[in-house]
This record gives C-alpha cells, sequence and structure tokens, in this order.
C-alpha cells in the first residue's frame, strides 16, 4: 500500500539510513490485511490483529505522543477503509476501538 511508503521514519543503524513505517499506519495497515487473508493464508489473520492491536496498547501506554501523531494520517485512508478498520475494531477488540475513532474522528 502506498500509504505505508509515504508515513516512514528514517533512522539510522551504524550509520545506515533505514527506513521504517510509522508505528501506527503499520498497525493499522495490518488491521485492514487481516480481513483480506483467505484461504491457505487466513490463520495469519489472527497475528496479524495481535500485532496491530499490540502496537496501539503499547503505544497508548509507553509513546502517547506518537499516538497523539497518528491524527495526522486521517487523509490518507479513505472512508471506506476508516469504516473497515473501525468494524474490524469493534469485532475483535472493542477495548481498542476509542483509540482507533480518535485517528477517524469523523467516522
Amino acid at each position: 500500500m502506498n500509504i505505508i511508503q509515504r508515513h516512514v521514519e528514517i533512522y539510522s543503524f551504524y550509520n545506515i539510513p533505514i527506513q521504517v513505517p510509522h508505528p501506527c499506519v503499520f498497525a493499522l495497515v495490518k488491521i485492514l490485511v487481516s480481513n483480506r487473508r483467505k484461504g491457505a493464508f487466513a490463520y495469519k489473520a489472527e497475528k496479524d490483529r495481535e500485532m496491530a492491536f499490540s502496537i496501539f496498547e503499547y503505544l497508548q501506554e509507553a509513546r502517547p505522543k506518537i499516538l497523539k501523531d497518528c491524527k495526522t494520517i486521517e487523509v490518507d485512508f479513505s472512508l471506506k477503509l476508516q469504516k473497515e478498520i473501525l468494524t474490524i475494531t469493534t469485532k475483535y477488540y472493542l477495548e481498542l476501538l476509542p483509540v482507533i475513532q480518535q485517528i477517524f474522528p469523523k467516522v
């Protein structure tokens, strides 16, 4: 997804620049991917959701500033994708719904 490429952070590792996706974008895309896994790959959907929701739990507890910055990515997710993420969160991890609603307040 282009969304990941538009939201990267650059770190230096032994003077080698490394681009990694923004944690919120990575987690949101994992939620979307989990909903698209079919057939032989369906078993990975649960792992995708677990990873995504774990990232949001961590950010909520340990890195709230990063979580606040997530609000800026709303424009890169269509209304349809935002609704899909909210639906998946409601179905599988209701406790994190307020966090997702902060990122996508217009849905």
